[in-house]
């Protein structure tokens, strides 16, 4: 299924390069300079998801976003982009209602990984290594999931490829590594018994 972005951002760079990154990812993406484009469009069809900058002329992404979100069909999450210098940052972090904040200039792969996170393309988890393995292991069994794991714990990288719930491949760079302890306590290897 196709997903279409709304992206609203007064600056030309920034739709392009935006449109440009998201469109590679196979997203639909749509791009307005202003919020009153933004509404005609988001009037007119439905998005998936708005990418929102945050200081828009004529209204803040924040009162873009509740008019969007007034609309029939406006549910979609919103990605807010800013500019805005450190003294202003703490102001703006009061505004999100648990929406993420990516500064510009933004990174591709920041880009990238919020939009699949807000679209529920991908999950991120944090959490103190092994006990967070143990933790998404257990999910990724009990709801049978297919996809990729990257876990990364300073220099250690671990890969863990998972279809319908059980380890298809595993690997890490560390040849010390014991990431087959934390599939046996998730129950999804098992270890054969001591004859």
């Amino acid at each position: 299924m196709l997903r279409r972005i709304l992206l609203v951002d007064d600056e030309e760079s920034v739709r392009t390069f935006c449109k440009d990154v998201l469109s590679r990812d196979s997203f639909e993406a749509v791009a307005a300079a202003s919020p009153d484009e933004a509404l005609k469009l988001a009037a007119a069809s439905r998005f998936d998801l708005f990418v929102l900058d945050v200081n828009l002329p004529g209204m803040s992404g924040f009162v873009l976003r509740q008019k969007l979100k007034a609309l029939p069909g406006g549910h979609a999450p919103v990605i807010f982009l800013t500019g805005a210098d450190i003294g202003v940052e703490i102001e703006i972090a009061h505004s999100l209602k648990g929406e993420k904040l990516l500064l510009k200039p933004v990174a591709a792969a920041d880009l990238r990984r919020a939009v699949k996170v807000a679209l529920k393309l991908v999950r991120a988890e944090a959490g103190p290594m092994p006990e967070a393995m143990d933790r998404i292991f257990g999910i990724v069994a009990r709801d049978r999931e297919s996809g990729v794991l990257t876990a990364v714990n300073g220099a250690t990288v671990k890969r863990v490829v998972f279809r319908d719930g059980k380890v298809a491949f595993a690997a890490s760079n560390d040849p010390r590594e014991v990431i087959g302890q934390a599939f046996v306590r998730a129950g999804l290897i098992s270890e054969p018994l001591p004859l």
